[in-house]
């Protein structure tokens, strides 16, 4: 009876380390996309601006809305070290209230079909962009942000820099991004410090998910103004490693001019 209740306690051991070993083996995240198949993202972003001093509440209603859709495809011939991604601009409009409550719509038609290739690894550590047509970089330029480059996945936010190794539930890893640009005659400096972990999985479209939430801090500096903007939202990626949408807030903080701006947006972005 002794050896029968020992063997069976040792199974029990057995298996519950053999689990142990499997549960500690962690989720590794990579990228899937596939060469040949096109991914098409749409994001909308709605703007809610005050002046300061604090205390003043913000507008229930946004001063402008904008919306960005995306083709996303692997250019043929990427190696397997490194994949190239091919970036369409499918749209690109905006919507601004004024203060009279009159609205105007900007559809920026020039902008439509162009595109940047973003080299990058499985893991979405970005290696170089090019765009295309440099035209339409300056041209994007005008609305406040480079739509060519590595900013357009910022402001999506669905397109992170996973860890090289394999990580547990609730397990952050970072990422750090700086670089100058030249914006209105002057030279802009960001910081962005990114933070990420695994809090689950969930159920999008018929698919489980890794459900990854995440907090980016941006601080930008030139010489007539700076700030800093703080995003947290969550990502949920498939399995095979396909982002299928991204939900955040963002609140900016800005000062120009002996004057102080506060802004909070909100950013939704689906795969259709």
């Amino acid at each position: 009876m002794k050896t029968s209740l020992m063997r069976g306690s040792l199974v029990l051991i057995l298996v519950a380390g053999t689990m142990t070993l499997a549960q500690s083996g962690g989720i590794k995240l990579r990228y899937g996309f596939e060469k040949g198949k096109v991914y098409r993202y749409r994001t909308s972003m709605e703007f809610f601006n005050v002046a300061l001093p604090p205390g003043k509440e913000v507008s229930a209603k946004p001063s402008a809305e904008m919306g960005i859709g995306i083709s996303l495809s692997v250019v043929p011939g990427s190696s397997t070290a490194g994949k190239e991604w091919k970036i369409v601009a499918d749209t690109v409009g905006m919507r601004a209230t004024g203060p009279d409550g009159a609205s105007r719509v900007v559809a920026f038609e020039q902008l439509r079909g162009k595109s940047m290739e973003l080299l990058t690894d499985d893991r979405g550590v970005p290696r170089g962009v090019q765009a295309v047509e440099p035209s339409a970089l300056n041209q994007t330029r005008e609305l406040g942000f480079e739509l060519f480059s590595r900013d357009l996945l910022y402001i999506m936010l669905i397109f992170p820099q996973f860890p090289e190794k394999s990580v547990e539930t609730n397990e952050s890893w970072r990422f750090s991004w700086s670089d100058t640009v030249s914006r209105g005659g002057q030279h802009i400096t960001f910081t962005r410090d990114t933070e990420c972990k695994v809090v689950g999985q969930a159920r999008v479209g018929g698919q489980t998910c890794n459900k990854i939430a995440y907090t980016v801090h941006t601080r930008f500096r030139g010489q007539t103004a700076s700030g800093e903007t703080t995003a947290t939202g969550t990502l949920y990626c498939s399995e095979g490693g396909i982002p299928l949408k991204s939900e955040a807030v963002m609140k900016t903080l800005i000062t120009a001019g002996g004057s102080q701006t506060i802004q909070r947006r909100t950013v939704n972005t689906t795969l259709e």
